[in-house]
């Protein structure tokens, strides 16, 4: 009986040395993360521009980073993570470029035009863009060290050239501005809340808000548009999937969605 048992145990011990160790399941890569630094004005569009590139791209995470056009020069110089930079402030790409960061050349991605507007209930009964000369008019506009600034002066400056207006609209303009501000935010809490009738943004940000305000329309040819620019950096991580956002950002789908948010399409 004791030698059954053992001839027992010396088999089964046989057949457990004898079995094959299973192998490990390979251990799957982890895709770094593509970190996109972006206008704040970019925010909404880029949020839904990313939702469409995770469907051709599920394994691939777009961070952002939203800063204000004005401060983006000194948010890269803090900051060696970005793959891709989006920005309507061209010294951004100058600064780049000349710290030898830029892998992809710059290209411009879409155009954000101007338009003026009045809230919706116009207590001061404005009817049609050619009031704006009147003379009575409180204005809200973007400081001048801001991309938005700069291109509401560049606005006003062709409105005084038009016989429509006349040359000394720019003085008007800015003899009565009421609220000076570094966002569009500002300008519609301003023109919103009665302490301006008269606010100047992008598109893109008035497109949030059309159930509160009024756009003016301009007259032909006399319309600022701002165009945003898209750049590749130089970086260890994740420079393929970069790329490939870039891509996307670039193609007819995500221009379709930039025109969904006020945009205008790549030229």
């Amino acid at each position: 009986m004791k030698t059954y048992a053992l001839f027992t145990l010396a088999f089964v011990l046989l057949v457990a040395c004898a079995a094959p160790t299973p192998t490990p399941a390979p251990t799957a890569t982890a895709v770094p993360a593509v970190y996109v630094y972006a206008d704040i004005a970019m925010t909404n569009a880029l949020r839904a521009v990313r939702e469409a590139f995770a469907k051709a791209h599920p394994e691939i995470r777009i961070e952002f980073s939203f800063v204000d056009a004005a401060n983006m020069p000194s948010r890269l110089d803090s900051s060696l993570s970005a793959n891709l930079v989006l920005s309507a402030n061209a010294l951004v790409f100058e600064q780049l470029a000349k710290q030898n960061r830029i892998e992809t050349a710059p290209r411009v991605v879409t155009r954000n035009p101007l338009v003026v507007f009045i809230a919706r209930t116009n207590p001061a009964g404005i009817e049609r863009i050619e009031d704006l000369t009147r003379g009575d008019l409180a204005f809200a506009i973007a400081n001048e060290k801001t991309p938005l600034g700069q291109a509401t002066r560049a606005l006003v400056e062709n409105m005084r050239h038009d016989l429509t207006f006349g040359p000394e609209f720019s003085q008007v303009v800015l003899d009565h501005v009421s609220a000076e501000s570094d966002d569009a935010n500002s300008i519609f809490e301003s023109v919103l809340l009665n302490h301006a009738d008269v606010g100047i943004v992008y598109a893109s940000d008035a497109n949030l808000r059309l159930g509160r305000i009024t756009l003016l329309d301009l007259p032909k040819g006399l319309d600022v548009t701002t165009d945003y620019s898209a750049a590749v950096l130089k970086s260890t991580h994740a420079p393929t999937q970069a790329q490939l956002f870039f891509d996307f950002v670039t193609s007819p789908p995500a221009q379709a969605i930039f025109a969904e948010y006020g945009f205008q399409a790549n030229p």
